[in-house]
């Protein structure tokens, strides 16, 4: 479902007692052109097939990244299946860089600068801020395109 001009959101109810009501992933970008992809997850087949059902149904776009907010299982548990099937660039904090070398290679990962801009081919940029307190390796992403906040 898209819910500002660049953000689409894959809504999954997990029964999770960490996540009443279920949860979100997001895409973002222009589906026609090139988007980003926050987030890839818990590992159970089931979230990770939603996420690549709802990319299916955006016409699988071109990825310009995968950006992964912290280290909790249930953020990065579907990383090496939709890395399997979206290959881009895997960004996240530089404390996280070395687990996700062993998911997906080390070729596919690409640690973040605090600030850094994230770009997709079009005009849409996430900002990273480095945001330490949930986890030592958290990074929330602002658009400030659409004055999103995205915090996992």
């Amino acid at each position: 479902m898209q819910v500002t001009p660049h953000v689409y959101v894959m809504h999954i109810d997990d029964d999770s007692v960490f996540h009443p009501g279920g949860s979100n992933n997001y895409f973002v970008g222009d589906p026609r052109g090139e988007m980003l992809l926050v987030d890839t997850g818990e590992q159970q087949r089931e979230w990770t097939q939603s996420i690549l059902d709802y990319y299916e149904r955006l016409g699988r776009p071109k990825l310009s990244a995968i950006l992964l907010t912290h280290s909790h299982q249930d953020h990065i548990g579907g990383l090496d299946r939709i890395y399997d099937v979206m290959p881009a660039p895997v960004r996240c904090h530089p404390k996280l860089a070395e687990r996700l070398t062993k998911m997906v290679g080390q070729d596919a990962v690409v640690p973040l600068k605090s600030r850094e801009m994230i770009r997709t081919g079009g005009d849409v940029a996430l900002q990273a801020l480095f945001t330490p307190g949930h986890e030592v390796d958290h990074v929330a992403f602002y658009l400030q395109a659409d004055r999103v906040l995205f915090t996992g």
